[in-house]
């Protein structure tokens, strides 16, 4: 959530933060799109605006014109298997290049049992290494969980059936700001659905019918706001 001290401050590309940190415990800062840790400190990717609050909102630099997404640790990404290899798979998570999945990378997974996603297969997963020169990395796994892809009961794994719509990064962040949450309780009050919003702006639907399903996401569509 965009606080009074993050909401009027515009970095350029390189400019630290850290003087618009003072209210933050640096300890348990958490940070997203639009920044880098640089010798120490945190600094600008982009030119935009810093938005979040570092805890339930991950510190991000909030850029109008950009589209494309730049992945960050413990960002909670939808993605589309683009290819499968022995070790896993290659997954477009909307950045400048794909991220690779292990093929191990799922809630209990082990060689004898483990998922087997085909090409174009859609995933939910949370980015556990990002470096603007490297492939970004990531992983169906939990930290903490014990619940297992094969029941389906896993937070992250693959999203079966449904409808993949893509929208702006900054819709899709304001889709999980608690205002944005209360936007899809009011929706689904007039038709029953399923959805996981990516950060990096794919949101998957899933409704009881295919109609319904094309409903929900021609209302998210049309809801998008010109940012």
């Amino acid at each position: 959530m965009a606080t009074s001290e993050t909401a009027n401050t515009f970095f350029v590309p390189g400019e630290a933060i850290d003087e618009a940190l003072h209210w933050i415990d640096e300890e348990e800062i958490r940070i997203g799109d639009g920044l880098e840790e640089v010798g120490g400190r945190l600094r600008a990717t982009v030119a935009g605006a810093l938005r979040g609050d570092g805890r339930s909102v991950p510190l991000h630099i909030q850029a109008a014109s950009r589209r494309r997404y730049t992945a960050a640790r413990e960002d909670a990404v939808v993605g589309i298997v683009r290819e499968r290899h022995a070790d896993g798979f290659r997954v477009d998570v909307g950045g400048g290049e794909l991220a690779n999945l292990a093929a191990l990378a799922f809630q209990g997974a082990s060689k004898r049992n483990r998922p087997q996603l085909a090409i174009g297969s859609v995933v939910f997963a949370r980015v556990v290494f990002a470096h603007r020169d490297m492939e970004p990395e990531i992983s169906c796994v939990e930290e903490g969980s014990v619940k297992s892809w094969v029941t389906g009961e896993a937070l992250y794994g693959e999203l079966k059936g449904g409808q993949l719509i893509r929208v702006p990064l900054h819709f899709a962040r304001a889709l999980l700001h608690p205002t944005g949450t209360t936007r899809m309780t009011e929706l689904g009050r007039e038709v029953a659905f399923e959805s996981v919003v990516g950060v990096n702006g794919w949101i998957w639907i899933r409704a009881e019918s295919c109609q319904d399903t094309v409903r929900v996401a021609a209302a998210l569509s049309a809801a998008v706001v010109p940012h």
